[in-house]
């Protein structure tokens, strides 16, 4: 379902009709970018084994990718970019319980959350391979449409806790895996041969960076369970490049 659907939408960035104004500039020739994805990561996927009074609960967390791209020239439309990126995907881990479940006393609610819930250490390499389909437009201007999947390697593992109460260990992905990455935006010219890229990203992880197991113990209720962080993202794009005149 997921590789016929990466299809389908490559198949319409391909059949996208080009309008050119009277100047003489491939801006698909072969170039480099340097580039930045901004974006917010879903919620880590949570699998309980069984209902808890007091159960772990995460939320959308932002994450981060920067790298640099290749972009060769398959015509005046369109391009082939391949590149290397580095990622962190963050995620949470939270619960909340009345103190007197965690040893304290008096029923005040305690909340493990915000900053000291967050970790950042499912990370991960990224060579995208993308096909990039533009309608040009004046003054060397233009929108431009790419997708294409994306070969990742996942680094990195974590052990993290609340006192007794709460700990989380995860462990990468050991394998390859394959995720697919959609953009689309507006590029303008800075100056005669540089140009500045920016649009929507979405990047789609059918398989996961990292997961482990996890376990929440209060005085009457305890919570266990896998915790996985996946790439699902959406998010920003900004690259910086060199344009080639003929």
């Amino acid at each position: 379902m997921i590789k016929t659907t990466a299809a389908a939408i490559l198949a319409v960035i391909l059949s996208i009709p080009g309008y050119s104004q009277d100047y003489d500039v491939n801006v698909n020739s072969s170039s480099w970018e340097i580039a930045i994805y901004p974006n917010i990561t879903q919620r880590a996927t949570i699998t309980h084994n069984t209902a808890a009074k007091y159960p772990l609960e995460s939320s959308p967390q932002i994450s981060g990718e920067i790298g640099i791209n290749r972009m060769l020239s398959l015509g005046k439309r369109t391009g082939f970019l391949f590149g290397l990126h580095f990622g962190i995907a963050g995620n949470n881990g939270k619960y909340s319980a009345p103190e007197s479940e965690i040893g304290g006393s008096g029923d005040e609610i305690y909340y493990f959350n915000g900053g000291m819930a967050q970790d950042f250490t499912a990370m991960y390499i990224a060579i995208p391979f993308l096909i990039e389909q533009k309608i040009l437009l004046a003054n060397g201007q233009s929108l431009f449409i790419q997708g294409g999947p994306n070969v990742r390697a996942a680094f990195g593992s974590s052990s993290r806790g609340d006192m007794d109460v709460m700990e989380i260990n995860l462990q990468n992905n050991k394998n390859i895996f394959i995720n697919f990455t959609f953009a689309a935006g507006f590029q303008w010219k800075v100056k005669a041969d540089k140009f500045l890229k920016c649009g929507l990203y979405f990047n789609l992880d059918p398989s996961y960076i990292a997961k482990g197991d996890f376990f929440v113990k209060t005085a009457s209720s305890f919570d266990s369970g896998t915790y996985k962080v996946q790439g699902n993202c959406i998010g920003l794009m900004f690259s910086f490049g060199k344009l080639k005149y003929r």
